[in-house]
């Protein structure tokens, strides 16, 4: 990698599910010396957990630093994962910001994605649309579009585009988006929504309640360092607790007993 700033990047991948959250703020105190470090973590082609972790740890902190630079590879995990990982992805992606709209959205109508990446992009496209007024517009006129062509075909549908089309519908009602409305409605009675993951009383309450997430996912390093505490503290019990437990399996500690008649020595060991 790169000097001082790739040995960094290359211990947070020695670290793997759980690397020292001091650790990632010295990568994001180096700023824009960071990001090809990180880069090439991100182009790595790595499976698997925790195998993944340090793929989605490089992810966030790529668009924690806002590296434009980053948003080609970023978005080519798309292409690469269908698991827990896009939700590092997504994080990514929104902290980007507007510049995402574009290539998301074209992911978004690629064929030969399925429908699991697809929600992670409609769902970074939402966040970001919802702090951003041009985008808003260009976003939900997208999901609208895909909405109704989705219950245009309604009768020929894949299985996956069942899913999205549930996701849309879900997406546009966060957004509040009114003239999507009826569409949704029409949706639901052509049978393309998925009722166990979107009931109707789920959108109706979504457009009185708005869009309640965070707009912009900058907490996850403070989520993330009261998480390691957490499992730091965890783990000091149960080193506490089997410590405690191999002794009482030996028989106990030992300890002193006095012996009054004694008095030469009084103190005797008995376990």
């Amino acid at each position: 990698m790169y000097d001082d700033m790739g040995r960094l990047v290359e211990q947070m991948v020695a670290e793997g599910e759980w690397p020292d959250p001091q650790l990632l703020d010295e990568i994001l105190s180096a700023g824009d010396r960071a990001v090809e470090p990180l880069l090439e973590v991100v182009r790595c082609e790595v499976h698997g957990w925790p195998a993944e972790a340090p793929l989605g740890f490089a992810a966030r902190l790529l668009g924690q630093l806002r590296a434009q630079a980053s948003l080609r590879a970023l978005v080519d995990l798309l292409y690469r994962y269908d698991n827990e990982t896009l939700e590092a992805v997504e994080s990514a992606l929104v902290t980007l910001g507007p510049v995402t709209v574009g290539p998301l959205l074209l992911a978004l109508r690629d064929p030969r994605l399925p429908w699991g990446p697809k929600a992670a992009a409609a769902g970074a496209l939402t966040k970001v649309a919802a702090d951003d007024r041009a985008s808003w517009d260009v976003v939900t006129g997208a999901f609208v579009d895909q909405l109704s062509g989705y219950v245009e075909r309604a009768s020929t549908l894949t299985s996956d585009e069942i899913e999205m089309a549930t996701e849309l519908a879900g997406q546009l009602a966060r957004l509040g988006v009114r003239r999507a409305r009826g569409l949704i409605q029409l949706a639901y009675q052509r049978g393309i929504i998925d009722l166990e993951k979107l009931g109707e009383d789920a959108v109706a309450r979504h457009y009185e309640e708005g869009l309640t997430e965070p707009v912009i996912i900058s907490s996850w390093l403070e989520d993330y360092r009261e998480a390691y505490l957490e499992k730091v503290r965890g783990d000091c019990e149960e080193i506490n607790i089997v410590s405690i437990s191999d002794v009482l399996a030996d028989g106990g500690p030992e300890v002193l007993e006095v012996d009054e008649t004694d008095e030469e020595a009084p103190w005797t060991l008995t376990e």
